[in-house]
């Protein structure tokens, strides 16, 4: 299953999100409705009841909208931390 519709990406996003610094709300009524069913797919496997998904939705948006100041478009993804191995205990193996 797709995350992010089609259309959606970074450069797009980042312009979007300076346009709606700049009080577009075009460009913000473009972003609800690129992300609103992402977040409502989200809530959903999160377990919100149906009928409290929108009241989330815009709770979501909400604190979108004020954190859009912010926003610096430099996240990134973290790569996992290695597991170390594991000795099974009672081998006789020493650990150190």
């Amino acid at each position: 299953m797709r995350s992010v519709p089609r259309a959606a990406g970074p450069a797009g996003d980042l312009d979007m999100v300076v346009r709606c610094r700049r009080g577009d709300g075009t460009a913000w009524r473009s972003l609800y409705d690129r992300y609103a069913p992402v977040v409502h797919r989200f809530l959903a496997a999160f377990g919100v009841p149906t009928e409290e998904r929108e009241d989330a939705c815009q709770e979501v948006f909400v604190a979108v909208y004020r954190s859009l100041g912010r926003f610096r478009g430099a996240s990134r993804r973290r790569r996992p931390r290695p597991t170390p191995p594991t000795v099974p205990t009672g081998c006789g193996c020493s650990t150190t």
